[in-house]
This record gives C-alpha cells, structure tokens and sequence, in this order.
C-alpha cells in the first residue's frame, strides 16, 4: 500500500509540476510578445509624428526619406519572411509595387549595403512573379 502512495505522489507532483511550468513559459512568451508589440507602436508613433512634423514644417523631402528609409526596411523584412509565409502570393505584389514605385523615383539608400539588399530582394520578388 505504501508503494502506491508513494508513486500516486510522485507523479501527482510530476504533473503538478509540468503545469506549473508550462503556465510560467505562456506568461512569459506573452510577456515578450506584449513588449514587442509596444516597442514597434512607439516606434510607429514617433516615425509618423517626424513625419507630420517634417510636412507641417514644408520639409519635404525629411519626410520622403524618412518614408523611403521606412520602405526599405519594409522590403527587407518581407523578403526575409516571404520563404515561409503563408501568404506568399500577397507578399509577392506588395514588392512588385514597391519595385515599380522604385523604377519612378532616384531613391537610393545612402547605405551602400542596404541599397543593395533592397534592390536584391526586388529583383528576385520580379523573378518570382514572371
């Protein structure tokens, strides 16, 4: 009889303490995922607020290259997640508009190596689309 309590306990405390665990690894998770999200709305914010500030001001041209430098950065992160997404076909036209508003304009990042990154990135979403 006592052998049976001994492994009731044990695995009683066995379960007690995976759940215990598995509750402190979802608050933790939830945690980050809520400090991500406020880090990228602060980020948001004060980018549109330069923004407004550079067009209010009648700086122009502060606020389309801090808007261009953003779409970079923007054309960057899809194609590092546009392998796996599901949502590739959507991904894909998001860029292939970027590469036609590109194909208007001068902009070119200052940043040789970003320059480079984003017009890779472009040229293979065109690829990928014909």
């Amino acid at each position: 009889m006592k052998k049976r309590w001994v492994i009731l306990i044990a695995c009683l405390s066995l379960v007690g303490g995976f759940l215990s665990g598995a509750n402190a690894g979802v608050r933790f998770w939830q945690r980050f995922d809520e400090a991500a999200l406020e880090t990228r709305l602060m980020a948001d914010a004060k980018t549109r607020l330069a923004v407004l500030s550079a067009l209010r001001n009648s700086n122009q041209d502060g606020a389309v290259r801090l808007l261009e430098a953003l779409l970079d950065g923007d054309v960057i992160g899809i194609d590092g997640v546009i392998d796996n997404s599901s949502r590739k076909s959507e991904l894909l036209a998001t860029l292939s508009r970027i590469a036609k508003y590109r194909a208007s304009t001068n902009y070119r990042s200052v940043n040789g190596e970003l320059a480079s990154l984003v017009e890779q990135a472009l040229r293979r979403a065109e690829s990928s689309r014909e």
